[in-house]
């Protein structure tokens, strides 16, 4: 599920730069939607393969990851 997150939001970000007028982007928006499920992929993944002791700072450095990248 993560690689597909990956490589769909990859092929479409990619795509953008092609785009010729709003509905376009529109539309490749919209598709970047079914792709999403990025970051709840990762944080299921983590909580699943984390050990129960570093659980919360794993997902604490995946928050701060991710606000830090926003």
């Amino acid at each position: 599920m993560l690689l597909r997150a990956s490589i769909g939001m990859g092929i479409v970000i990619f795509t953008m730069a092609f785009v010729q007028n709003v509905y376009q982007l529109l539309g490749l928006r919209i598709l970047q939607g079914v792709f999403t499920g990025y970051a709840t992929a990762c944080t299921t993944l983590i909580a699943t393969q984390t050990d129960k002791n570093h659980s919360g700072w794993a997902l604490g450095t995946l928050a701060t990851a991710s606000t830090t990248g926003s």
